[in-house]
């Protein structure tokens, strides 16, 4: 293969159009957007990288219309500003995917504008961040050609080498190439009826490719399926292997942080909690995106307060400290940088359960509180209830009787008619402390029975409730009829 020929099929494989025509649903809505798109097909770059920097500005969460900024400047001959404006496109999201196509035309660029430490550096982080991409395997590629070229003072090399090395890089590329078209036919289909379809050609791919990027891919994908299809177990395996394969690489690629955070979901549904908690654990302390960091830390501290809530149920010792150390995991969540706001009220309302569970329910009334006043939007209806339930349980402990009776009964009829969380009996626990507090109060009886009747026929399987409704029934004489004894 001659020079010509090889840097004609490298550029082939190199250099694509521009970007595919799709986007985040927000930003496409807006008519600029089609505009903004036909000024691009129509050549008319300037204009459209103009037209894109607007709606950049009005979408700045939108790492395709920064993207197109720079990419149409480039095609509009603006070189330098085209550098410069995938540094901006490149910084809105650096795990997006948005971003290993940046990386790669900026690199590019670079090239072309003799800045070879920086071309460099941009596929060293797709390598670090991307390294299943086919924009890191042009990338690599790209590099790799780079190198054959001889400085202008070096002597001149054999052309047989170079020219070895260089069918050697275009080879390489075209098999990565293959393997993307055959990742990309093994998921034309995305509907879960051929799901067990593309998992049979998915390890067909990686059997035939499994030196390529693209297979590190098909694996990903592969253990996804896995876990729409309810195979958990065989998705276990999958992500494991992935996850081996990265080794420490996994902390800074956005393939590996994925796979470690569904690898500990997975443990956690297997009730492999001390398993799932060491990773998250991990997650939090290595993963370069905030996010994902924030992400596992509160699941860790979730993890963590149900291994500690199981010691309870066992009746087995608590460490010392432990409530007090759990409350410390909650803080810590809320000041991560990454941390959203539904992830800060999650850890916030752990914080409050802490105190109770720690046997401290009577402080944990302010907390409540000021978790009420803070959280008030739509979002965080269930959330808000389980610290109204609290504060009432506070206040039932502190003797506030009627105050506490209001959170309680105040709760009942915001969720009248559905449930807030069914797998921790919320509910039922909110409709028990009505009856509770009655029974305190020394209320009317009718009312204390028709509270205590209200537990048996809604949760006659939530078992404590049923039983201590049974249990008072019993010792005061209250005409509580139980619907399982009366239909034996």
């Amino acid at each position: 293969m001659s020079k010509g020929m090889l840097a004609s099929a490298l550029t082939l494989l190199l250099h694509g159009g521009l970007l595919p025509l799709c986007v985040a649903a927000s930003i496409m809505d807006d008519a600029r957007w089609d505009a903004a798109i036909q000024l691009q097909e129509d050549g008319d770059h300037l204009l459209a990288a103009a037209a894109f920097a607007e709606l950049f500005q009005d979408y700045p969460a939108s790492q395709e219309a920064a993207l197109r900024v720079a990419r149409n400047q480039e095609r509009g001959g603006q070189i330098a500003t085209a550098i410069a404006s995938y540094d901006v496109a490149n910084a809105v999201s650096p795990l997006g995917y948005w971003a290993e196509v940046g990386l790669y035309y900026q690199a590019v660029l670079k090239y072309q504008v003799g800045d070879s430490s920086g071309a460099e550096e941009n596929v060293a982080a797709m390598e670090a961040r991307f390294p299943e991409s086919r924009w890191t395997a042009r990338a690599v590629a790209l590099r790799d050609q780079h190198d054959l070229i001889p400085p202008d003072n070096a002597a001149e090399g054999s052309p047989d080498s170079a020219d070895e090395a260089g069918l050697e890089i275009a080879n390489r590329l075209a098999r990565e190439e293959t393997a993307w078209s055959r990742y990309v036919a093994a998921n034309l289909h995305k509907e879960p009826s051929f799901d067990n379809e593309r998992i049979s050609a998915l390890d067909e791919l990686i059997a035939e490719f499994g030196d390529t990027r693209i297979a590190l891919q098909a694996l990903d994908t592969k253990g996804h399926l896995l876990i729409r299809s309810s195979r958990s177990s065989e998705a276990i395996a999958v992500f494991e292997e992935l996850v081996d394969s990265m080794g420490a690489d996994a902390a800074n690629a956005r393939i590996g942080q994925t796979a470690k955070t569904r690898l500990a979901a997975l443990y956690h549904a297997a009730e492999r909690r001390d398993e799932a908690y060491a990773l998250y654990d991990e997650l939090a302390e290595t993963a370069s995106d905030p996010s994902v960091a924030s992400n596992a830390a509160l699941q860790a501290t979730g993890v963590h307060f149900e291994i500690l809530q199981r010691k309870v149920w066992s009746h087995e010792e608590l460490p010392t400290g432990c409530w007090t150390e759990l409350r410390a995991m909650c803080r810590a969540v809320r000041t991560r940088p990454g941390a959203n706001l539904h992830e800060k009220a999650r850890a916030d309302l752990m914080f409050i359960e802490a105190y109770a569970w720690g046997r401290r329910v009577d402080e944990v009334a302010p907390f409540a509180q000021a978790y009420l006043q803070e959280y008030t939007g739509p979002q965080f209806r269930k959330e808000r209830a389980v610290a109204e339930m609290y504060l009432g349980e506070s206040l039932l402990a502190q003797g506030d009787y009627q105050l506490a009776l209001d959170h309680f009964e105040g709760i009942l009829r915001r969720f009248e008619g559905e449930m807030i969380w069914p797998q921790v009996g919320i509910k039922a626990r909110v409709q028990f402390r009505v009856f509770d507090t009655l029974v305190r109060m020394h209320a009317d009886q009718e009312l204390i029975v028709s509270a205590g009747q209200a537990v048996l026929d809604k949760y006659p399987n939530t078992g404590e409730y049923a039983q201590l409704v049974r249990n008072v029934a019993s010792w005061q004489g209250l005409p509580i009829v139980d619907p399982a004894a009366a239909s034996r």
